[in-house]
């Protein structure tokens, strides 16, 4: 079944978000040297955007928040390689864990200082996301762990089954069979 309702116009600063990078680069130059006006009359002339001066201003702000954000990454990757350097020279005892959240925790840190409320909110989701994907691992980890024991003990009642139906063996052997199946002393 078809419908005839239009697709949803997409918002004017996704619009500015999923321009080329360079764009939004001089984008961003020409609002720090022209008016608001200017720069739409500018992109709409030149690249065919429409934009509104309120989307403007928060693609202004977002692109600025992301840059901080990816400023503070590669701030923390630097923190985490400088802490397994040190791990590897044996400069430091501590786990590769611990090295992980130790550069998250500066990270969030370093978000935190800034002040920027939606920065920060978007490292604790991703935080939130990374943390139940961790979960979900150790979940599916369990999982095939308690299937490869419930298999081995399958497979060892089956070998059990097969000694107690096997009629060539007398009641001794049968049992010496047993212990080696269960290994048993």
């Amino acid at each position: 079944m078809e419908c005839d309702v239009a697709p949803k116009k997409p918002r004017a600063d996704s619009v500015l978000k999923t321009l080329p990078l360079e764009l939004q680069r001089e984008v961003i130059d020409r609002l720090g040297r022209e008016s608001q006006r200017a720069v739409r009359t500018w992109i709409k002339a030149a690249h065919g955007v429409e934009t509104s001066p309120t989307a403007l201003t928060e693609f202004y702000q977002w692109w600025h928040s992301e840059r901080q954000l990816e400023s503070y990454s590669k701030d923390a990757t630097r923190f985490r390689d400088t802490l397994k350097q040190m791990q590897l020279a044996g400069e430091l005892d501590v786990s590769d864990i611990a090295i992980s959240d130790t550069a998250q925790a500066y990270f969030e840190l370093r978000t935190m200082q800034a002040d920027d409320a939606h920065a920060y909110a978007t490292v604790k989701a991703r935080r939130q996301r990374d943390r139940e994907l961790a979960i979900r691992e150790r979940m599916v980890a369990d999982r095939e762990r308690r299937t490869a024991i419930l298999e081995e003990k399958a497979a060892q009642a089956d070998r059990a089954l097969g000694i107690m139906q096997d009629k060539t063996l007398n009641e001794f052997q049968r049992i010496a069979r047993m212990r080696e199946c269960f290994l048993i002393g």
